[in-house]
This record gives structure tokens, sequence and C-alpha cells, in this order.
């Protein structure tokens, strides 16, 4: 594949899996996604794929927003390198405020080899895995990291949670323990045209810098690999260290996509 068509492909790819087991409406120059149960969690209530260029266009998107975030607090737009910059430019109008962009990273070739501890993976499955994955997300949001350092409250956690358990089919979500601790988990990503994604990794601090995150992306491309997803990519905010581990791995950086919120 040319590197125009992993951008687009790519794109594709990423704006899909956020759409996964949420309501979903296409409209002429964007895509909605809704989850009503979950008004808090912006990752599951945004807009994406936005090809609006025109005054014209641009005011249909906001219009369109209005109408289906009315239960939301909040206004989320995820972009990619295809976002016109005119409707960028409106957001900056609009006091939308920019999050930390993600990096994200291709890998063309082989893994590079990973020296892992001996640890235990297993697909998540049972209800006591997911209490697991909850308490793990709970973890991670209090770290702040992957949250641009923001607090939230319990019930967006519990909302990530869920979102996790509708995407399973075409998601694998993986937990690794080591002696019997359960310290970290990854999803692995079947999306249409081919691609794989690595997804949502997470290791608690205590077990960071062992090897355990390359250990699960090592299982992930594998096993999406095993499923004829041969390319496969992930994503690593710009501002944090992970990016420099994938990079080892053999991944390579190609593109950026960014997040704009408008808290109400």
């Amino acid at each position: 594949m040319s590197p125009s068509g992993h951008l687009s492909a790519i794109a594709g790819a990423y704006a899909w899996h956020r759409a996964l087991g949420n309501e979903c409406i296409q409209s002429d120059h964007c895509q909605l996604v809704i989850d009503r149960q979950h008004p808090s969690v912006w990752s599951s209530n945004h807009v994406s794929r936005v090809r609006a260029e025109t005054e014209t266009e641009i005011h249909a998107v906001f219009e369109a927003m209005d109408q289906a975030f009315g239960h939301c607090r909040h206004r989320f737009v995820s972009s990619d390198c295809f976002t016109p910059p005119q409707f960028l430019a409106h957001l900056a109008l609009r006091d939308y405020r920019e999050l930390t962009p993600t990096l994200q990273m291709v890998l063309p070739g082989d893994l590079a080899p990973v020296n892992a501890p001996r640890l235990n993976l297993r697909q998540v499955e049972q209800d006591r895995d997911w209490e697991i994955i909850g308490q793990l997300v709970q973890a991670d949001h209090d770290e702040g990291a992957r949250t641009n350092h923001a607090i939230l409250a319990g019930e967006v956690s519990r909302g990530i949670v869920e979102g996790f358990k509708k995407k399973i089919g075409p998601c694998t979500l993986y937990l690794a323990s080591i002696d019997g601790i359960e310290c970290a988990y990854g999803m692995a990503v079947r999306c249409p045209g081919g691609l794989g994604m690595v997804e949502d990794l997470y290791t608690l601090p205590a077990y960071r810098n062992r090897g355990v995150a390359s250990a699960i992306i090592r299982h992930c491309v594998d096993a999406l690999r095993r499923h004829g997803h041969e390319t496969v990519f992930l994503g690593a905010h710009i501002s944090e260290r992970p990016k420099y581990l994938y990079y080892r791995l053999g991944f390579k950086p190609l593109m950026l996509t960014r997040e704009f919120v408008l808290e109400r």
C-alpha cells in the first residue's frame, strides 16, 4: 500500500473503531457517533470524518452536532489529516480546546525482537476479568496521561469499560498478569480492509520498563496477522514516552490525529 493509501485507510479505520458499538449517523460532511447511555464519555459522543469546507457546509456540521449531542454537556471533534483547515479554523473561532495530538504509527514489516518477562495473557471474557479491567481503567484515569490529566468521574471510567464490551468481536481485549497479579491490558482490533490496530494499552506503573507492553503488542500483532491483517498501526500521545518504544519496535510515524473539545 502506498503512503497516501495508508493515510486514507488508517484515518478511516481509526474513525470506524471509535464508532464501533455506538449509534452512528453518516451525513454528507461528517460522521456523528452517539451513546445516549454514557453522555459524559467523549470518545463515544463525537464527530469525526469532517470534510466540510464552505461556510454552509461547516455551519451544517455544527447544527448536526447540536441536534445529535443534545444529551451531552460537551462537543468533541476528532480530526485527521483530511480534515479541512477551514473547519479547524472555525473550531478556534468557537473556542474549542485542542487536546494532546496522537501520533499514528504503522508497522511496515516485522516487529523487532522483544525481551519480555514471563507473563500470562488471556482474553477478557468472564465477569471477573471485566471487573479487573474496570480497576485498571480507573487506575489509568487516576494517573491522567490518557485523559490529558483531567480528573474524570467514575461514571466516565465505567462508560469506557462498557464501550470496550460493545466492541468485542472485531476487537479482542487481552489481560496480562505476572505472578498472578493482573497488571496490564491491550486490545487487538481487526479493522476493515485488512488493517489491524493495537489500541488501549495500559500497564500499571510498578510493572513498567519490564517489557510488559512490548509483549502485549507482540501478541496483538501476531494475532492480527494470523487473521490476515498485515498492516498494523497504533497511536501514541505526542507528549508521552510510549512513542519511543513503538519506534524501537519498528512502528514508523505516519500522521497526526487531533482532538478538540468544547465543554458547556
